[in-house]
């Protein structure tokens, strides 16, 4: 179980109006991602990590909040929504029932990010559940006004991502790990990693301070 002072949120309520999108971004540490569609519909695309097109999208690392800092997210300043079936910034919302609209950044302004192809797009509507690897670039698209509740969740799938970035970002790497460190369970694997965390802020009592707080 994730110490209950370094959990995220539980759940974000997300609104959005008809035409509006989201930013281009990643989630911060890279978790399981997902979101329930509860009014509306909305227009997903997907994208590669950052490793892959961080530098096409321009994109800005930032630090994720709170106490501990614990790792990041990655955000472009692009809108791959920006022009709709070939028309800038049009006023009319497309309707996806005439045929699925065909999107694309400002190619003028970002050559590089129009050559980047998303892997995956698709179209949530009402009560339809969306789960994604959230440290793939993603953005959404509303046509109409949207209710969601989104969260993240750890997970096997996943565990290894997290703690790499928490190591990475956090604590200077991985020199600090004992041997035979990633053959040991997950929960103690989650548990040394956010105590090096705490030790930062806390010297010597980092670990004590998890079992306190567990």
């Amino acid at each position: 179980r994730w110490p209950a002072s370094m959990q995220p949120a539980k759940q974000c309520l997300i609104m959005g109006g008809a035409g509006g999108c989201s930013t281009l971004h990643t989630d911060m540490l890279g978790w399981t991602g997902w979101n329930l569609l509860l009014a509306g519909s909305k227009h997903w695309k997907f994208f590669p990590p950052v490793e892959e097109v961080g530098e096409a999208f321009d994109a800005e690392v930032r630090e994720m909040g709170g106490q501990f800092h614990l790792g990041f997210s990655c955000t472009s300043p692009i809108d791959m929504y920006h022009t709709v079936n070939g028309e800038p910034c049009p006023e009319r919302v497309p309707d996806p029932r005439c045929g699925r609209p065909s999107f694309a950044p400002d190619a003028r302004r970002y050559p590089a990010a129009a050559g980047v192809e998303p892997l995956v797009e698709v179209m949530q509507g009402p009560n339809e559940l969306i789960i994604f690897p959230a440290h793939y670039f993603h953005q959404t698209y509303h046509y109409e006004p949207t209710i969601a509740i989104a969260c993240q969740m750890l997970n096997k799938g996943c565990l290894d991502r997290v703690l790499n970035q928490i190591l990475n970002f956090r604590c200077g790497g991985h020199a600090s790990l004992p041997l035979g460190f990633w053959g040991r369970p997950e929960e103690e694997q989650m548990k040394f990693v956010l105590g090096l965390v705490a030790d930062k802020l806390w010297p010597g009592r980092g670990h004590s301070y998890l079992e306190e707080d567990d």
